[in-house]
């Protein structure tokens, strides 16, 4: 933007020095470093009305006025080294065109004209390249996404697995428990029925050893 103002400069200076020589005398301007820009514009906004009708080429529909301070920014992001977008640039460019244009400076003009244009292609492939970026993000992200989705699948999957392992483990164990319950317990119960068969056994037969020893009491005593 530096080297825009000196050409906005160097054009407010030869303007003024075509039509209004009296704003240098009266000013002591002999350069157009002499002035700043927005210093430029104002006056020579001011002493339009003195300046012939065919000096002024403003064909368009922007007023005099607006075209003359509209390159005010210029100066100020130059001056202050402010961050500026490509757009911002590209209006800054074409407000400068403008007062070119307005001011009859036609080198100038040409020279603005081509760095517009040349911004403008630019521009355009910042924006291409931009969407291109945004669209190869969108592929990506659904990619993602599908992969998201997927390894949320075989978490599911790997979590029922591992429950439906646990609870057949869990089955077997007590299967196995169940089956040794059976075999140490199930033993003692048939050990203790063969002694209870044994005792009840021994009893009777001595019961009967009882009788038959009365029985030979009894039989000796009658003799």
């Amino acid at each position: 933007m530096t080297t825009t103002q000196r050409e906005l400069e160097e054009c407010c200076f030869d303007f003024a020095a075509k039509w209004l020589p009296s704003i240098l005398e009266d000013h002591k301007w002999d350069c157009a470093e002499a002035a700043e820009l927005n210093k430029w514009t104002s006056t020579l906004v001011a002493r339009y009305g003195k300046l012939p009708a065919h000096a002024i080429n403003n064909d368009s529909e922007t007023p005099l006025q607006d075209v003359f301070l509209a390159t005010t920014v210029v100066r100020h992001t130059a001056v202050h080294r402010l961050p500026v977008t490509a757009q911002g640039i590209q209006k800054m460019i074409q407000s400068a065109l403008q007062l070119a244009r307005t001011l009859g400076d036609h080198s100038r003009a040409e020279g603005f004209e081509g760095l517009h244009l040349e911004m403008e292609s630019r521009i355009r492939d910042m924006e291409l390249n931009k969407n291109f970026l945004e669209n190869r993000f969108d592929e990506q992200l659904q990619v993602i996404s599908e992969q998201r989705a997927e390894l949320d699948r075989q978490e599911k999957e790997a979590l029922a697995t591992m429950l439906q392992e646990d609870q057949k483990n869990k089955q077997l164990v007590g299967s196995f428990l169940e089956g040794a319950v059976k075999a140490i317990f199930g033993q003692r119960d048939e050990i203790g029925i063969i002694k209870s068969t044994n005792m009840v056994n021994s009893a009777h037969e001595d019961d009967r050893n009882d009788r038959n020893e009365i029985q030979n009491v009894a039989k000796c005593g009658s003799t």
